[in-house]
Formats: structure tokens, C-alpha cells, sequence
């Protein structure tokens, strides 16, 4: 771009942890919500929960405040992450339930437990996950390393109503267990692990009314000072489980700071592809990339336990240099219209458009000047991506429209484009190589609808290396007008 070089600033490809058993389809995240009813709430040092962008891992620690031991109190003190509206029926669920203490360990102290919970009305729900509790888990030595099987819950469906019980003769150990839950209206079902290799037969089958469960990845510890640390990671729920819309969207009322928009087509072939808009920020009196950025887009990705390698609008995030994502519904092969519209300061909100329609919102403090990008990325040598930014519907090219003077936080002399867009590597791709990635602009110097193609065949990647390890990628760049410059 003229007047302007800058580093591109983040390598955007989604990370997939390690699945301890493959998901068997197509499946989908949603919004969960984090909460702790330990003493002081999220924020007050005991019992908290956390939940990525992606949605697809919930983190449950700390060490318990309340003084009332679980059981004997109004509540049981414990945190979560739940599902933002009740989910529906049938449905499956997959989670890695991962221990996150030391030395694996899935807490510590007197007793703690972590499990999924199915909350249907008060005569049907039910907490199916690992425990230790001398009572529950007698073959488990102190420590926090084993645990046992814990099925607690009540069913109208069965008299007197409650269901379930320990695994008393058996404790766990290893690096995490795998869960699998099917339900139908009037009844649940789990499968741990390997169901060959267990005290009792599987799937362990509950009659139980589950027409519209609220479901709950939960944690906690018996009495204060006793402690958990876990992951539930690899969430896949099937998409006829989840809430509709599975997340939900807010547009922030007025006009945006910036509409940027792109028509986009992408395809390609082996592991992994992608297409993205991007928006970063850098200072406004260096040319130092401040960390923050997001891009929406389409990706494919064989290593993502979700989408499998079938095509996602997805969206990525880096803020103060922690990058997160989220595949936010199914995509396909054909043209679409993808807009990122960002509204500054103090709202701080991104909403992403596919076509029109808003399928995600998201926080976003950015700091103008803002650089803008589209970029294709494939994820192996060998792979190959083919990305059209040129029409989709009604749009033609690539745009990036700043609001009227009636927004106040649109300075005059800042609110357009300056020079034009770069595609040279040495200057927009972090390494100076695309790795076998080309970007042309097919109408230069345009600078609203500038029409491109990106693509290619993905070489020069190191042994073992791929989008994840180097930024397999080629963009086209252009910065904000800013001040004249």
C-alpha cells in the first residue's frame, strides 16, 4: 500500500485440539454461558468457569470459598458454562472431560466432582460426569488422581424418581475420559470410553422427560479450601440438540464505524482452506500493529471436531495477542456476500453478515487506523486453494464504507481508504513468502471495489509445520485514510 507498510499481524488458523474419539458426523457448537455460585461469584476467587470464543472448551477451576458443604446448603456452590437457551430433543452430545491439576489430577481436597447436567423441569434432570468422594469412590486413594463414574439425578418416568449411582467398584485414571450422550424425548443415555472395558454394560440407559433440556458443563468441591481443575473440550453437539439460532446475535443500535464488505467464492483441495475479511489495528502514531484483529470468512478444516472438513463461516479473533475462533453455522462451495461491521468504542462490537443476515456478534475493541485485508490460506504442502473476490448477488469487489458525519466517531479526513491495495509478499506475508499463495488484484489501483483473486498450491512449509506453525496465507492490504495520509 502507499504511504503505509505494515507487517501483516496475526496468522489466523484455527487450532483443533486432539479428539480422544472421532465424531461420527457433521455437528455444530453454541453460546454458553458462564456462571459460579461459589462465594463472590465469577470474580471472587473461588469456584470460577470460562468458555472460549469457539465454544468448544470450558475450563472449570479454583478452590472452593462457600462454607456450607455440597449437599446441605440452598444451592451447591458450584460453577459452569450452560447452553444460553434450553437445547432440544433428540440429540447427541460428544466432550472430552480432561483433567487440568497438577499432575493430571481433576482437583483436590476432601471430594470435587465435574459432569455434564441435563436439567428438563425439578422432577427430571439429571448430572452424569466423574466424582471423588470417599463415600462414592472408595477404591480411589486421596490424592485427586482417581475418580469414579457419577450418574445423580430424578425421573418422573420412574418411581419413587430418583435414578442413577456410583461406579463404587471401580476408579478412573488417565489423561481424560471420553463421554457420549443421546437423548429422546423420554430418555437419556451415556457411553464412556470404551464400553467393553467397563463395570456394567453400555450405554447406560435412563428413562427420564427430556423435551427441552437446559444442559450445564459443570464443576465443583465439597468444602472450602477442596478444589477442581478441568476441561470439557471437543464440545460437538448434533444440531438438532442445540438452541435456534444456536447463538445469539446483537446489533448495536446507530450506524457502524465501518461496513466491510466482500463478495467471496472459495474451494479447494486435501486437509484444509480458507477465505477471510480482515480488520486490524495499528497505533495512531506508528506504524506498530497493536495485537487486536478479526477476520469472518469460510474454512474448511479436516482437524476441526466439528466441521470435519466440511465448509464453516467462520470467524477469528486476536485481542492482546490471544487468538480464538469460532465455526459459526454451515457454508458451502457457492458465492456469498460475507460483511464485517464494526462499531468503535464505547460499544466495541462486531457483527458478522453472510449474505445479509447477521449469524454472529462478538466484542472487539479495535484502536484506529484500521488495515483491511482478504486474504486464502490452505493448510499442508500439497493443499491447494482457490478464492474469487470479485462478485456475489449485488456486491461488486471489495468495500470498505465508513458512516456519514452523523456518526460523531467518524472524523472528517479519516474515513475512507489511502493509496491502494498491496498483494507484493515481501511486505504482506509476515515471512515474506506465501508458501505457493498469490494474490492479484484484477482492477488495480481501485480501492473500493477492488476485485481479486487468490490461490494456489501450498509449498515451502517446514517438516511438520502447517497453518497452524506459519502463516500459510497470501492477502491483498489496504489501510484507512487517516488524516490525509
Amino acid at each position: 500500500m502507499r504511504g503505509l507498510r505494515v507487517k501483516w499481524l496475526v496468522v489466523f488458523a484455527v487450532v483443533a485440539t486432539a479428539s480422544l474419539t472421532a465424531t461420527p458426523s457433521l455437528a455444530v457448537v453454541t453460546e454458553l454461558v458462564p456462571w459460579s455460585l461459589d462465594s463472590g461469584g465469577l470474580s471472587g476467587g473461588g469456584l470460577t468457569a470460562t468458555a472460549t470464543l469457539s465454544m468448544e472448551r470450558v475450563r472449570i477451576s479454583g478452590r472452593r470459598r462457600s462454607q456450607t458443604p455440597w449437599g446441605l446448603g440452598a444451592v451447591n456452590y458450584v460453577a459452569g458454562a450452560t447452553v444460553y437457551a434450553y437445547g432440544r430433543s433428540p440429540g447427541t452430545l460428544d466432550v472430552d472431560l480432561i483433567p487440568a491439576g497438577p499432575n493430571n489430577t481433576y482437583g483436590s481436597g476432601s471430594g470435587f466432582k465435574s459432569y455434564v447436567q441435563f436439567w428438563n423441569d425439578p422432577a427430571n434432570y439429571v448430572a452424569i460426569g466423574l466424582i471423588y468422594d470417599p463415600a462414592a469412590s472408595p477404591m480411589c486413594a486421596a490424592g485427586g488422581r482417581g475418580v469414579t463414574l457419577m450418574i445423580e439425578g430424578s425421573s418422573s418416568l420412574v418411581s419413587p424418581g430418583p435414578i442413577g449411582g456410583y461406579w463404587n467398584n471401580v476408579c478412573l485414571s488417565g489423561a481424560g475420559h471420553h463421554f457420549k450422550f443421546q437423548w429422546t424425548a423420554n430418555t437419556i443415555s451415556v457411553t464412556l470410553d470404551d464400553p467393553d472395558n467397563s463395570p456394567n454394560p453400555q450405554p447406560l440407559v435412563y428413562p427420564i422427560t427430556m423435551n427441552a433440556p437446559s444442559i450445564t458443563f459443570m464443576g465443583g468441591a465439597r468444602l472450602p479450601g477442596d478444589s477442581v481443575t478441568v476441561l470439557f473440550q471437543n464440545i460437538v453437539f448434533s444440531a438438532s440438540a442445540v438452541p435456534d439460532p444456536p447463538f445469539p446475535v446483537t446489533v448495536p443500535s446507530g450506524p457502524p464505524y465501518v461496513r466491510f464488505r466482500a463478495p467471496i467464492q472459495v474451494t479447494g483441495t486435501g486437509s484444509g482452506y480458507n477465505a477471510y475479511a480482515h480488520i486490524s489495528d495499528v497505533s495512531t502514531t506508528t506504524t506498530t500493529a497493536s495485537g487486536n484483529a478479526m477476520s469472518v470468512g469460510i474454512q474448511a478444516d479436516t482437524g476441526d471436531p466439528n466441521s470435519l472438513g466440511a465448509p464453516f463461516f467462520t470467524l477469528q479473533r486476536v485481542i492482546d495477542g490471544a487468538f480464538d475462533f469460532r465455526m459459526v453455522k454451515p457454508a458451502d462451495n457457492n458465492p456469498h456476500v460475507i460483511e464485517l461491521a464494526w462499531w468503535a468504542s464505547p460499544v466495541s462490537v462486531a457483527v458478522f453478515y453472510a449474505d445479509g443476515v447477521p449469524i454472529a456478534s462478538f466484542g472487539m475493541p479495535l484502536t484506529p487506523r484500521l488495515i483491511f485485508a482478504v486474504d486464502a490460506g490452505a493448510r499442508l504442502n500439497g493443499d491447494s486453494v482457490s478464492a474469487d473476490f470479485t462478485s456475489a448477488g449485488s456486491q461488486i469487489g471489495v468495500t470498505a464504507k465508513f458512516p456519514t458525519s452523523a456518526n460523531p466517531a467518524c472524523v472528517p479526513g479519516n474515513c475512507g481508504l489511502n493509496g491502494s491495495w498491496n498483494t507484493t509478499p515481501s511486505q504482506v506475508c509476515p515471512t515474506g513468502s506465501c508458501f505457493g499463495l498469490t494474490a492479484i488484484q484484477l482492477n488495480p489501483p481501485a480501492q473500493q471495489a477492488g476485485m481479486f483473486t487468490i490461490g494456489g498450491t501450498v509449498s515451502g512449509i517446514p517438516p511438520g509445520g502447517d497453518w497452524h506453525s506459519h502463516p500459510v496465507y497470501a492477502p491483498a492490504v489496504i489501510a484507512q485514510l487517516w488524516f490525509g495520509q
